[in-house]
């Protein structure tokens, strides 16, 4: 019994194929037809670790709302497409600032067809947010018997539920010595 193999080229990726084969010898004998049929994967697109999209945002975000930094690319291997974040429920989680989670983004390629989508996990960079504070105090007339002051206090970019304390509260009291 005797092996004999070829290469088929120029096949086309997700696409099925079908064969008929027969052999003769050079006797003249002749083999039934065998037929079958196969069909190519689709290609994945490859990528370097250094091409992977970060992901960015403040804190405060959603995930589903952060930037990536590049939507659309080419892989290495020549497949258009475009890069998204398909982590189930971005819109509802709201990464931290130094945390090491890693949620889930996808290349898509432009021809679904022939090509396959790749998947890959990486941390967001999420800066702090900015919180601003504002103090005012209401100017009013000195009185001796009545000599505290009203002050209010306005803390601006807390996010969701956040607890925020105001320490040393007393001291932002303050009385009246003497009139200006």
């Amino acid at each position: 019994s005797e092996t004999n193999s070829f290469a088929l080229t120029s096949l086309e990726a997700n696409t099925t194929y079908y064969y008929a084969v027969a052999v003769s010898d050079k006797a003249g004998n002749v083999s039934d037809v065998t037929t079958g049929r196969f069909t190519t994967k689709k290609t994945v697109p490859t990528f370097e670790d250094a091409d992977i999209p970060t992901i960015s945002g403040t804190y405060g975000q959603t995930l589903g709302s952060m930037t990536l930094s590049k939507t659309t690319d080419t892989s290495k291997n020549g497949i258009a497409g475009t890069w998204s974040i398909t982590e189930t429920n971005a819109d509802s989680i709201y990464p931290t600032v130094g945390a090491d989670t890693a949620y889930e983004i996808t290349f898509t390629p432009d021809n679904e067809t022939k090509y396959d989508v790749y998947t890959r996990t990486v941390v967001p960079a999420v800066e702090k947010k900015e919180l601003t504070i504002s103090v005012t105090a209401t100017d009013r007339d000195y009185e001796p018997r009545n000599n505290k002051v009203d002050i209010t206090v306005n803390l601006t970019g807390i996010v969701g539920s956040d607890s925020v304390s105001l320490e040393n509260a007393n001291s932002l009291q303050g009385t009246l010595s003497a009139e200006n």
